[in-house]
């Protein structure tokens, strides 16, 4: 790149004739005729022979490439030139290459500062969500002493009130509202600890083996009279004839008994959910598994929150469209039931998601919830790892 090539450049654009430019035509050039004599003096000084442009992007000139005389004195021939301006053009090549490391390199910094400060972030997200998993273990510890208390008086109040211990016809109702509402808060103190556990990783398994028959039976079990009561359609099938797994019976049946529970809190008076059931074999991707669909036909969900539904405390809609009851349509919840069951469900190395065509609270879109369940779990490692207590299994697996 020469210092001077401005005093060239004012008298003839390489940029725009991107040739070779000897000094013969400089000296001889009708277009630098004007060239300033001190200009002339200094380019003989450099003696050189030949000028040749290297152009970057936009043909933008970059430098020139500047060649002294032969040895022998010849001018340089035609082929001699374009090997000068084949030199000219690696070079600009090489300078684009260079600028382009020189950019990654900078956006490879800024990327790591943007990391730095993303993972400081997800630190604080962690410590963040840690601390609200030690409130809610805090909470519901806490609200556990008084609930029992308040549970055993409403019990003492109904045998008081059995044996005319206390006149009065409504102390029996009375006791009765008080248990009822014991037992709810009671289930929602429960939901808490259950997802406290699945937060830090101590889901404990008790594994035998099972059949998926038994276990939807025991989730569907608590929704019967409400079922009956709100005239919803409930059908099963494809389940009878599924294999057995090993699976925690008792964990599994609350599983799904959070997800039939949503079905019914989201479908309409007089509607249908159906419960469908399929084997699937081996293959190379996965073991062999069990297939569970439930589908309910109700409002839908959104297809942004299709993955926030196994969220905590995540519920659809305005607290205010909700109605109490945790089995009316539209029932009131703290959003634990299907984070609850996804835990459940992942602590058996098995997995849930949901799939709706929208939420449509006029036409009833639907929602189905799908869960795979491997016939036999693989044995947890890591952080990971569930507690497995019971006994082993043939095939090495802790129970």
């Amino acid at each position: 790149d020469l210092s001077g090539r401005r005093k060239l450049t004012d008298h003839h654009t390489l940029a725009d004739d991107p040739k070779p430019l000897l000094q013969f035509t400089i000296d001889v050039g009708p277009q630098f005729k004007q060239l300033a004599a001190a200009e002339r003096k200094w380019l003989h000084q450099l003696e050189m022979d030949a000028y040749v442009p290297i152009l970057l992007e936009g043909g933008v000139l970059g430098g020139i490439l500047a060649v002294g005389s032969r040895k022998t004195g010849d001018p340089y021939r035609a082929r001699e030139l374009e090997l000068l301006s084949a030199i000219a053009d690696q070079t600009s090549v090489a300078l684009k290459n260079a600028r382009l490391v020189g950019d990654l390199l900078k956006l490879n910094e800024d990327m790591q500062v943007l990391n730095k400060s993303l993972a400081a972030t997800n630190e604080r997200l962690k410590e963040h969500d840690k601390v609200k998993t030690d409130f809610i273990t805090i909470a519901s510890h806490e609200l556990r002493t008084p609930l029992t208390q308040i549970g055993g008086f409403s019990e003492l109040l109904t045998m008081m009130s059995q044996s005319e211990a206390i006149p009065g016809p409504d102390v029996a109702d009375i006791s009765d509202s008080i248990t009822k509402a014991c037992e709810r808060l009671s289930e929602v103190v429960g939901q808490m600890l259950e997802v406290s556990e699945i937060d830090i990783e101590m889901v404990q398994l008790r594994i035998a083996q099972t059949h998926m028959n038994t276990i939807l039976r025991m989730a569907v079990e608590p929704f019967t009279a409400a079922i009956r009561e709100r005239g919803l359609v409930f059908s099963v099938q494809g389940v009878r004839n599924l294999p057995p797994l090993q699976a925690d019976e008792q964990r599994l049946g609350q599983a799904f008994s959070q997800i039939i529970g949503n079905a019914v809190k989201y479908t309409p008076d007089g509607r249908r959910i159906e419960v469908q059931g399929r084997y699937l074999p081996r293959d190379n991707n996965r073991p062999e598994v069990i297939e569970i669909v439930v589908a309910d036909s109700g409002i839908g969900i959104s297809a942004k929150y299709l993955d926030m539904i196994f969220e905590k405390f995540f519920r659809i809609g305005g607290t205010g469209l909700h109605s109490t009851g945790t089995t009316k349509f539209m029932g009131a919840g703290p959003g634990l039931g299907l984070p609850i069951a996804k835990g459940i469900i992942e602590a058996h190395g098995g997995r849930i998601w949901a799939e709706s065509p929208g939420y449509d609270k006029d036409k009833y879109p639907g929602t189905k919830i799908y869960v795979i369940l491997p016939l036999k779990p693989s044995p947890f490692t890591g952080k990971n790892a569930p507690y497995l207590i019971g006994e082993v299994l043939n095939d090495g697996i802790t129970s």
